[in-house]
C-alpha cells in the first residue's frame, strides 16, 4: 500500500499543477487558399505556477489540496477538450462547404482551359 502511495502522490502534484487551455493552432492548412471564418483549435498545457499546496500543515489539508488540484485539472481538461472538438468539427464542415466548391470549380476551370483548342 505504501509504495501505491509513493507514486500516486508525485503524480497527482504533477497532474494538479497543470491546467488544459484551448488556443488557436499556430498552422492554419487551409488560409491560404480558402476564405473561412473559422480557425483550427488545438490543446495547450499551461503550468500552474501559483502553488496553492505550499503551506500544508496537516494530512486533511494535503488531500484537500490534492483532491481541488486533481478536480480543477481534470475540469479544464474536459471542458477545453470539448471546446476544441466542437470548435475543429465546425471548422472541418466550413471547409467541406466553402472549400470543397472552390476546388470543385477551379478543377472545372482548368478543365475548360485544357480542353479549349
Amino acid at each position: 500500500m505504501k509504495l501505491k502511495s509513493l507514486f500516486t502522490v508525485p503524480l497527482i502534484l504533477l497532474l494538479s499543477a497543470c491546467v488544459v487551455l484551448p488556443e488557436t493552432a499556430k498552422e492554419q492548412d487551409y488560409a491560404q487558399t480558402c476564405e473561412m471564418s473559422t480557425r483550427k483549435l488545438q490543446l495547450t498545457i499551461v503550468k500552474d505556477d501559483v502553488g496553492v499546496c505550499h503551506s500544508i500543515h496537516s494530512k486533511e489539508e494535503l488531500l484537500a489540496c490534492l483532491t481541488v488540484g486533481g478536480v480543477i485539472s481534470s475540469a479544464s481538461l474536459i471542458i477545453s477538450g470539448s471546446i476544441v472538438v466542437v470548435g475543429n468539427t465546425i471548422h472541418w464542415l466550413e471547409y467541406q462547404t466553402t472549400c470543397s466548391e472552390s476546388d470543385s470549380e477551379s478543377e472545372q476551370e482548368l478543365s475548360r482551359q485544357i480542353n479549349t483548342p
